[in-house]
């Protein structure tokens, strides 16, 4: 067998692991403190459905321009969806300081062997650029 053939079903049998290994998350999974290691901004989603977020950079918010402040504080509700582009967790700001209406916010979810990542777009997804939060124990 040539090298190209023995690496191609290498992959080939790679992806089928991982496709079978994958999960789906849970509310369970995302339940906790969620913390943007770079700023402090903070996500806690709770058992039921309610959210916290302080110092949440305003990048996150169309890229600044909605929200004149640097960060934001709010709370509402959450719910984790899968629409067909990946799944999400849904935060809908019942407050949002520096807003005077409520917000819905589309957070994306990233696994990577069983460990969560939430994730929001910074400009066009195609620059790669996320603002990230990482799932916190204390």
């Amino acid at each position: 067998m040539t090298k190209v053939a023995s690496l191609a079903k290498l992959i080939l049998i790679t992806r089928i692991f991982c496709a079978c290994n994958s999960q789906s998350p849970t509310t369970e999974h995302l339940l906790g403190k969620w913390q943007n290691t770079k700023d402090g901004g903070n996500i806690v989603l709770l058992k039921n459905n309610i959210f916290t977020a302080s110092n949440l950079n305003s990048e996150m918010f169309h890229d600044g321009k909605l929200i004149k402040l640097k960060t934001t504080d709010g709370e509402g509700t959450w719910e984790l969806s899968n629409e067909g582009s990946g799944w999400k967790v849904e935060l809908r700001f019942k407050k949002l300081k520096g807003l005077e209406k409520g917000y819905h916010l589309p957070v994306n979810i990233s696994e990577r062997f069983g460990d969560y990542g939430l994730f929001v777009w910074k400009g066009d997804p195609d620059s790669g650029n996320r603002y990230s939060f990482e799932k916190r124990s204390d």
